[in-house]
Order: structure tokens, then sequence, then C-alpha cells
């Protein structure tokens, strides 16, 4: 049974001073209009779409930074001293539910989660690894374990504007990567 890694309340105090630029605005509604289209089924075939609007415009990891399909994980993002620190696997609108079991797959992936779970030990030593399927972003911290995690879905974005602004505060390269605020989140979240 998977529980909440932070408190909603924690999260809604302290994201509320990020600040979303006009870029990352359109990047949205343009990430939205892609979902409501159902133009994100393919995963292999969204790769792109998701580096540049997600990941660069939104997030703000430089694409020229991100390694790709290294250590069969789609996108990897190192810290300025070398460290690999968060993880991206991707899969389509297809893959309907991140936690379901994948069929054909070997234990330690069969399912979604497991499988990011599994790509941030080892070699990678990941701190954070996140799974989506375009629309749902699952975040996990290796030292919670993969029972406990933060999902977000992108397209709350349209009922509450502050939900950018929390998927900025806790996806984003600033956020994870520079300013620890991952930490400082679980900190203050009691659960």
């Amino acid at each position: 049974m998977a529980s909440e890694l932070f408190n909603q309340k924690t999260i809604e105090r302290l994201s509320s001073d990020v600040e979303i630029s006009s870029k990352q605005k359109k990047a949205s509604k343009e990430w939205l209009n892609l979902l409501e289209t159902d133009s994100l089924e393919d995963e292999k075939k969204n790769y792109f779409k998701f580096a540049k609007i997600i990941l660069d415009d939104i997030l703000g990891y430089d694409i020229k930074k991100i390694k790709h399909e290294e250590e069969n994980l789609e996108f990897i993002y190192k810290n300025d001293k070398g460290k690999f620190v968060v993880g991206f696997e991707a899969k389509g609108t297809s893959t309907k539910d991140l936690t379901a079991i994948q069929h054909g797959r070997k234990k330690e992936h069969e399912t979604p989660i497991k499988q990011i779970w599994n790509y941030m030990g080892g070699k990678l030593n990941l701190d954070y690894g996140v799974v989506t399927n375009y629309r749902d972003f699952i975040l996990l911290d290796r030292q919670q374990g993969y029972s406990k995690y933060h999902l977000f879905n992108f397209e709350d974005i349209c009922k509450d504007s502050n939900k950018l602004k929390e998927f900025v505060a806790i996806f984003s390269r600033k956020r994870v990567v520079e300013d620890n605020f991952l930490e400082t989140l679980s900190k203050a979240s009691i659960i």
C-alpha cells in the first residue's frame, strides 16, 4: 500500500513562492493541448516533445546536459559535481496506471514504479526518480523506498493555476538539484 511522500498543505505552503514565467505558462498550455488531443499515447515517439516541453521549457533542465537512454533510463540529469541526481522513466498515455503490472517484464520491472526504483539503484545511485505516462508524474525518493511517493496529475493545472507552481517546485532542476527543496519539503511534511 503506497502512502504520500509529502503533506499536501505543506506542498501548497512551500511552493507558493514559485514564480511562473510566460515560457512555462505557454509550455504547460501546449502540453495540456497534447494531452487533450490524445497526442502522447506513444512513449518513444514523444521523447523529444517531453524533453523539450516538460524537461527544458517548464522544469529548466538544460537539454544539452541531459543524458538520454543511459543505463536503460530515458532521461538522467547530473549535478555540477558529476553525480546523477534525478532520472525520468517515460511511458506513453496508453499506460493508464503507473502502479499496474506490465506483463512480460522481469520481476524488478513488473510495474513502472518498480522499474524506476530499479534504475535508481546500481551504477546510477540516483537520489530521485520520476516515472510518467506524460499525464501522471510519480516522484520517488531513494531514502523513502518505492511505497511512498508523490503523485502529480498534470491535468490538475487546468483546475488550479497553483498546481503549476507545485509541479515546478517538486520536479524542476532548480528546486531538485540546486536548492535541495525536496529535502526541505520532506522535513516540513509530517505524515
